[in-house]
């Protein structure tokens, strides 16, 4: 198990949008594990994948990482 593993189906504070298709790419959350530091997780809201993050700081640096991505 990763040292940072996230949360599957978690719904903590602050949300982020990673995809409007219903996936989480696996370097997502290979990303979220080297670079988040407080308690996150993903789930699924219809066809919306989200990343969920306990700490605003982690959201807001996560909402500007994937900012440029395609979603």
């Amino acid at each position: 198990m990763a040292k940072n593993a996230g949360i599957y189906d978690a719904h903590l504070d602050y949300d982020v949008l990673v995809n409007q298709t219903g996936g989480i790419p696996g370097y997502v959350i290979g990303w979220c594990e080297q670079n988040i530091k407080n308690k996150w997780g993903w789930y699924f809201d219809e066809q919306n994948a989200l990343l969920t993050f306990s700490n605003s700081k982690d959201c807001t640096l996560a909402a500007l990482h994937w900012a440029g991505h395609k979603r």
